[in-house]
């Protein structure tokens, strides 16, 4: 398979994202991989995009499920963050 680079930069979600909707679990597992790989937060955007796209119940599933899971995390780290920041300036 070829780089996530290799595809240019205004090409990648339709192309990612046909790609994930007419493959099959391998194609959605790439652009996982890449995701996770991803250094900027545009390309990690434009990868779940992309998985997204899949036809894929079970992928689609756990896409939901992971996103979920890393909003909560966040929510809670911001949460304690916040919390921190309220006992320090009492």
């Amino acid at each position: 398979m070829h780089s996530v680079l290799s595809i240019s930069q205004n090409l990648r979600l339709p192309v990612h994202c046909q790609g994930v909707r007419g493959g099959g679990v391998r194609e959605w597992e790439f652009a996982r991989e890449q995701h996770l790989v991803a250094k900027s937060a545009a390309e990690k955007i434009t990868l779940v995009y992309a998985m997204a796209c899949s036809e894929n119940l079970g992928a689609l599933n756990r896409l939901v499920s992971n996103l979920w899971l890393k909003f909560s995390l966040d929510l809670l780290i911001m949460h304690s963050l916040l919390q921190m920041a309220i006992e320090e300036n009492e």
